[in-house]
């Protein structure tokens, strides 16, 4: 109750300690401990103390704004980790996450000091890949209202492609600019950040953001491109780029296995763009990474990307594919013999596409 009611004192030295007392407190305690205490933040009014702190009129006071960011973020991390289903809509207040986007577009612009503006950009990543999906009005109406503001997407893709940046701020700013766009985006959006994903393909704490985030260029298509990329641009993008070797070599290497998930699935949806791009994924060097080893918890996917390589095809693709991966019938073949395996009737349709 004593953070709560200094928190919205109109003094500093009391309000600033007050935040910083409740960001302490959300993270304090067991799981049941900072829900409960996030919950009761929430019932005591911490978001609308939080949306008033981060408008342009207290931007000349930039501890406090760092505390009110501190706490939101604290908030939020600790909502999405526990899946705290209420804590989650009450965090989808549409005027709350503007002030956030608004404040997050500022200090990108240099309006502030640069540790805020990173805190600010990092929780609004926070918030379009773990809160939104927990409302699904603000999940429609987020996207749609920084669509209609002009300034939003340029200062997003400014920041992300500023060599000045650390990677962590850029990152978190191409990020979100991907996930806010998701289905419908247009090559204006996915063309500058993708050299930014790429580069942060080879930083292990990054790699499963970027890999994610290609993941979606790859299945983005349509729109007025205008471009020799044609309908699939987003696969055209990642090919021009030469990601697909990128993840031959996430394949091959040690990474996180979500990063490895998601390089099968931008291979699949590459694959399925056109005969070209099915060739250019299979001279990248992919085909010996694949995981189809039948204790791979990945060997789905890797063979999704087989069945996606030999679809409607002639006996071409299926000689090169023998040739230079010669290990990979026989690893099909042992999962098949294997009465663990999960993928067997899958193992087997690929058998059956190559032999038709």
């Amino acid at each position: 109750d004593d953070a709560m009611r200094y928190a919205k004192s109109s003094v500093d030295r009391d309000r600033i300690p007050a935040l910083e007392r409740l960001a302490v407190m959300a993270d304090e305690g067991d799981w049941d401990q900072k829900i409960e205490g996030m919950q009761l933040m929430v019932h005591r009014g911490v978001l609308s103390v939080i949306t008033c702190y981060l408008s342009p009129a207290y931007d000349s006071h930039v501890a406090l704004q760092h505390a009110a960011l501190k706490l939101l973020r604290t908030i939020i991390v600790n909502t999405a980790a526990d899946t705290a289903v209420s804590l989650g809509r009450a965090l989808c207040d549409l005027e709350l996450l503007k002030a956030l986007v608004q404040a997050a577009v500022r200090l990108a612009r240099h309006a502030g000091p640069a540790e805020n503006a990173a805190l600010s950009l990092t929780t609004l990543k926070h918030v379009v890949g773990d809160i939104l999906s927990y409302d699904a009005a603000c999940l429609r109406e987020l996207p749609r209202w920084v669509r209609a503001d002009g300034g939003v997407i340029p200062a997003l893709i400014d920041c992300a492609v500023d060599p000045v940046n650390p990677m962590e701020v850029a990152m978190a700013a191409g990020t979100t600019l991907v996930n806010l766009w998701c289905s419908d985006c247009d090559i204006d959006v996915a063309a500058p950040v993708l050299p930014l994903l790429k580069k942060a393909l080879q930083c292990r704490e990054h790699v499963l953001d970027a890999m994610g985030a290609i993941c979606e260029i790859a299945r983005m298509e349509g729109g007025a491109v205008g471009s020799a990329l044609g309908p699939s641009f987003g696969a055209g993008l990642v090919v021009a780029h030469g990601v697909v070797g990128d993840i031959a070599s996430i394949m091959a290497d040690d990474r996180p296995h979500y990063a490895q998930q998601y390089g099968l699935l931008t291979l699949i949806r590459v694959c399925k763009a056109s005969n070209a791009h099915k060739w250019h994924v299979a001279r990248c060097g992919v085909l010996n990474a694949l995981p189809l080893a039948p204790e791979s918890w990945q060997a789905a996917n890797a063979t999704s990307v087989l069945q996606a390589l030999i679809a409607n095809e002639d006996g071409e693709m299926l000689r090169h594919i023998l040739k230079e991966a010669p290990d990979a019938v026989p690893a099909l073949i042992r999962g098949m013999n294997d009465p663990n395996c999960r993928t067997r009737d899958q193992r087997l349709c690929c058998l059956k596409d190559m032999v038709r």
